[in-house]
């Protein structure tokens, strides 16, 4: 589920070094925010780094160094977890016509950097983009038995991610600007090992029944209209309801370039009968101005959007078959002639009860090969050398 919305390449960070310009005083963070630019990704992000290692400069030990850089990781997996969770969680609301009940949700999306030269002694680090979002920051629920009973409604989303992983997780510590949430607590199950075992706020199965059994005994009238099963039977059903003036004035993080932005009301009554999506205005205008672009790694050309491209360069000139194929196959095969590794052009041929990988040009190059001898076209019986394959002939006789 994770590797789906990695995204690999090179950037550059330029990084303010200024501890308080977004961080309050005698705040009860363990972090400190520090602002930055990616150059490349053309966005404003912030930069998480934990206090003890920015307060105690040239006293922190290699150790503590490596354990804040484990955070780091492990905060990036569970804000992919959050997003992904939020984004179907949007997608139920809009299949059950309930988006005129419930604002959609969005997490701050999360971007795990290796950096050449140490921040604060770490090499990698943890960001987010950088949101200016005038709302005052609120806690919904903790990571145990707290909710503020003014936004139960909240938790119909916790209820919804446990539903939905098949009860392997459930989403707390709901917190944010609004419905911009940010810095969730994920609980998981004790036997599915995962990468949000390593974070300390994940309580395991105490976790997941104290949300069951006290933050969340009773459903949200939510829950109900979700078609979510009653995680307590006979339990009492909260009516607490999202403010009409919440839902008339959405805001939220657009899908394609991650920006934060005020929401068209008008967009989402259009929804009807469609999939759920997030546009700024600018990305809805490119949707229709696409350019030819030829993927670096299957050399096909595809058509995107000029904006995607712009916006997300860490993935310039990839179709969207490579990016599914190519960077979800952990084991890729190389071509036996040419040793391109694109999955969406590679073929496998058996020859002889031995498998060989070639890719589709190399078959087409094959195709024009004929006997020296006896004229015959290449019947793929019997595999080319690399030298035949080079010298541009064969000889099955």
């Amino acid at each position: 589920m994770i590797n789906s919305i990695k995204r690999t390449g090179v950037t550059g960070l330029k990084v303010i070094v200024d501890k308080n310009e977004l961080n309050k005083e005698n705040d009860n963070s363990s972090t400190y925010i520090f602002k930055a630019f990616d150059a490349i990704n053309n966005r404003e992000i912030i930069i998480k780094i934990p206090k003890k290692l920015v307060d105690n400069q040239g006293k922190i030990s290699v150790q503590e160094i490596s354990e804040a850089e484990e955070l780091a990781q492990t905060r990036f997996y569970s804000s992919c977890y959050a997003c992904q969770m939020a984004y179907l969680f949007n997608q139920k609301l809009n299949e059950s016509n309930l988006l005129n009940e419930m604002q959609p949700l969005f997490y701050a999306h999360p971007i795990l950097y290796t950096l050449d030269k140490p921040f604060f002694g770490m090499t990698k680090v943890y960001g987010e983009t950088f949101l200016q979002i005038q709302f005052k920051f609120e806690k919904y629920t903790t990571n145990s038995a707290y909710i503020e009973q003014n936004k139960y409604f909240y938790s119909a989303f916790s209820h919804f991610t446990y539903q939905i992983s098949n009860k392997l997780l459930v989403i707390m510590d709901l917190q944010g600007c609004n419905n911009i949430l940010s810095d969730p607590s994920i609980q998981t199950d004790q036997y599915w090992e995962s990468d949000l075992d390593k974070d300390e706020t994940n309580r395991k199965n105490k976790g997941i029944e104290e949300f069951k059994k006290t933050q969340h005994k009773d459903c949200s009238y939510l829950c109900k209209k979700l078609n979510l099963p009653e995680i307590n039977q006979q339990s009492k059903i909260n009516e607490n309801k999202c403010p009409k003036e919440l839902i008339s004035n959405i805001n939220g993080i657009c899908y394609d370039c991650d920006e934060f932005v005020k929401g068209d009301m008008d967009q989402l009554n259009n929804l009807k009968d469609k999939k759920f999506k997030f546009n700024c205005n600018f990305c809805l205008t490119e949707q229709s101005n696409k350019i030819n672009q030829e993927c670096k790694c299957c050399n096909y050309i595809f058509q995107t959007p000029l904006n995607s491209q712009i916006k997300q360069l860490t993935n310039l000139g990839e179709c969207a078959d490579c990016k599914s194929k190519c960077l979800k196959e952990k084991q890729k095969n190389a071509c036996y002639y040419c040793k391109r590794v694109c999955q969406k052009i590679m073929k496998q041929l058996n020859i002889n009860d031995q498998a060989f990988y070639i890719c589709e040009n190399a078959l087409e190059y094959l195709s024009a090969f004929r006997c020296k001898k006896c004229n015959k076209p290449y019947n793929r019986n019997s595999i080319i050398s690399l030298e035949d394959y080079n010298g541009k002939s064969f000889s099955c006789c």
